[in-house]
């Protein structure tokens, strides 16, 4: 049947809107989400340290870098605002690069900050030898815990150190506030100092002899 011009471009107005309107819908099966990998590895998950892809974090237990010996992470979470991380690079030449970041989770609109370091091989050594001193890497992961029963730990602040090399990936978690040992808090502690992280010291608990 013929239509007049003015039909004929009403039907042709509708014919447009309807196919407009039709690609504006998601295509609901099509697409498919790409999950990102965990922070931590699956048997290990911890939700809490998810926060660190707000700064841009990625995990590091898949492997290690190209030009580095080791890669080291301390994270700080809790129950204060402010979450830091210390990235280190170990490099092949001994000498050591990192990263601090800072954010703040009860403002989440705030951008983070971050500043970069580097350290000489003889300055890391220290550190290594407290983080070994502490105890720490023994196991694939370690969630350290108080042996008093009569000891209730809710809240603190939970510090994840991680490492990385070229053969396999170790983590070691604790409360710093109710379920560590001293040497654990000396350990992150000269991290902090090491990276500029100072206001990060707040974060952990006065030790013996501290400034």
């Amino acid at each position: 049947m013929a239509t007049d011009s003015s039909e004929g471009s009403r039907l042709a107005r509708w014919c447009v809107s309807t196919s407009l309107a039709l690609l504006a819908l998601p295509h609901i099966g099509v697409a498919k989400a790409v999950e990102r990998p965990s922070i931590l590895p699956p048997e290990m998950r911890d939700s809490s340290l998810d926060s660190l892809y707000d700064v841009e974090e990625e995990p590091i237990w898949q492997q290690v870098p190209r030009g580095s010996l080791v890669r080291y992470r301390v994270s700080f979470v809790g129950i204060n605002c402010k979450r830091h991380t210390v990235l280190f690079d170990e490099r092949m030449n001994g000498s050591v690069w990192g990263e601090v970041k800072v954010w703040n989770q009860c403002h989440s609109d705030e951008p983070y900050q971050a500043h970069r370091f580097r350290l000489r091989a003889v300055d890391f050594s220290p550190i290594k030898a407290a983080m070994d001193k502490a105890g720490l890497w023994q196991r694939a992961a370690s969630y350290w815990t108080v042996q008093d029963e009569n000891t209730i730990c809710i809240d603190g602040i939970d510090v994840t150190f991680e490492r990385r090399d070229g053969s396999d990936y170790r983590m070691d978690q604790s409360n710093v506030w109710c379920q560590t040992t001293r040497d654990f808090v000396v350990a992150a502690r000269m991290l902090l100092i090491a990276a500029g992280d100072q206001p990060g010291l707040a974060l952990l608990p006065r030790i013996d002899n501290d400034r």
